[in-house]
């Protein structure tokens, strides 16, 4: 591949997932509005993908576009119809927990593939089962830092593991990047 490859995402797990696929990519996070007003959790998640690439895209200029790749990722939480973002504070997030707890939710990732030619964007959903927790449990889980920077309130990867009782789907786009359908879709754009 003679096109540099950049990831519209400062996550730290985003890049790292992406790293099993393409070793190196430049990294230019997305200040795109995070807002939707769509009540389809793959609609939603496809356009928040779609808005980080091209607000990414739009700063390039047109030599540098004809040169790159870009991928951009949108991860939500889904119950009920109601989506989860990230939490705001401790209050959020224990209210987002406690709302999870004892019930399964839909994860659901956007993600945009965007060159010169062309645009392919497709979402993911899992199905993540939670194990009901006590006040008590919530309550210390909201008190370490981990659930603040992710959709939910909650990362699978890391001491919430203990609450999942298990997964339908694929593991890794709960960490935030479905890295099957991924490289699925890179691989039409001549990845090898």
């Amino acid at each position: 591949m003679d096109k540099t490859v950049i990831l519209c995402s400062g996550s730290p797990r985003r890049q790292e997932l992406l790293r099993l696929l393409v070793p190196e990519f430049e990294i230019i996070k997305s200040e795109a509005d995070e807002t939707c007003s769509c009540s389809d959790a793959g609609q939603f998640a496809e356009e928040l993908s779609k808005r980080k690439a091209y607000a990414v895209w739009n700063r390039l200029t047109e030599v540098r576009r004809q040169e790159v790749i870009l991928i951009s990722a949108d991860t939500s939480v889904w119950l009920d119809d109601e989506e989860f973002g990230k939490p705001k504070d401790r209050q959020e997030a224990f209210r987002m927990i406690s709302r999870l707890s004892g019930h399964t939710h839909a994860v659901v990732s956007g993600v945009t593939v965007l060159d010169a030619e062309r645009e392919v964007s497709f979402f993911e959903k899992t199905l993540v089962s939670v194990l009901p927790m006590s006040a008590e449990e919530i309550e210390g889980y909201t008190c370490s830092r981990e659930p603040y920077d992710k959709a939910g309130g909650y990362g699978i990867q890391g001491r919430f593991s203990r609450y999942i009782s298990g997964i339908q789907g694929d593991y890794f786009n709960v960490v935030g990047l479905p890295v099957c359908h991924l490289w699925q879709v890179l691989k039409t754009f001549g990845f090898e």
